[in-house]
């Protein structure tokens, strides 16, 4: 009888950030531990003693030179095994944040080159698991703000009257 060994799955975060009809994506370089020229978003490991909102603050800095100022947590937790350059495939658990707020410029890191691509491209790229839902549950949350704010300008006009 052979004993399987359970793995917890890593804390991961990504976060999902948007210009105009672009989204910035992190292209995985050689010193990456994902494949080489696999695309994914900004996302780390949650360290041990960090919250959810300070790992996905920390990881876009570090892998994209953006630094979020306003995060918004999406709904869907999710779960993955990734492969790795190592051959082996390891267990993620991820919540996704949308960023409609940073500061910064954008810079590439020895593991990861980000770029601003445009949506209706991203299909066409190789990407790591659970990105384009991601991305898709962002771009809902980033239509639903621009509804809430016509909501409130109308409502403070008609406060006016």
């Amino acid at each position: 009888m052979e004993i399987k060994k359970v793995v917890e799955p890593i804390k991961s975060v990504t976060v999902v950030i948007f210009k105009g009809d672009e989204v910035l994506l992190v292209k995985n370089g050689d010193s990456s531990d994902h494949p080489t020229g696999v695309y994914g978003l900004p996302a780390g490991k949650v360290d041990e003693g960090e919250t959810w909102e300070e790992a996905a603050i920390r990881e876009c800095e570090e892998e994209s030179g953006l630094k979020p100022t306003k995060l918004i947590k999406m709904p869907t937790f999710f779960e993955a095994e990734l492969p790795r350059k190592d051959g082996l495939k390891k267990r993620f658990c991820c919540w996704s944040f949308y960023c409609p707020e940073y500061e910064g410029v954008l810079k590439s890191t020895d593991e990861t080159e980000p770029l601003w691509v445009k949506i209706d491209e991203i299909g066409r790229l190789p990407m790591v698991v659970n990105v384009s839902q991601m991305i898709t549950e962002a771009w809902e949350e980033k239509e639903k703000e621009k509804l809430r704010e016509v909501v409130r300008q109308q409502s403070c006009g008609m406060a006016e009257f």
